[in-house]
């Protein structure tokens, strides 16, 4: 599974993640992402084939909605509650999601919440 960290998590929350052997990458990471809407974050991880991992429901589940509608499709999105927005809270969730759910597109089309 890769993964894309929205822009409310820190960098740091993917170099601890890719330390575990999760692919994983941050908007937080590259100053030239930081200014992208979410619609172009969105199709960026359907590009790199990534999991938007965010908080961001408002926006980001219509944009999922809008790409299975027209048949595009979506890696998956993992939504997480701003209660655990500590690194170690993620972390250790994002690596059971990962475990449990190994192969690139096992959330294909999907959502999970955190």
């Amino acid at each position: 599974m890769r993964l894309l960290l929205d822009a409310m998590f820190a960098a740091k929350l993917a170099v601890e993640l890719r330390s575990r052997g999760i692919d994983a990458t941050a908007i937080d990471g590259d100053s030239s992402f930081l200014a992208l809407s979410d619609q172009k974050v969105f199709l960026i991880a359907q590009l790199e084939c990534r999991v938007v991992v965010t908080e961001n429901v408002r926006h980001f589940r219509p944009l999922a909605e809008q790409a299975y509608g027209v048949g595009d499709g979506h890696p998956g999105t993992i939504f997480v509650a701003r209660s655990q927005h500590s690194v170690g809270s993620p972390l250790s969730a994002l690596v059971q999601v990962a475990k449990d759910h190994p192969g690139d597109d096992d959330l294909r089309n999907r959502e999970l919440w955190l």
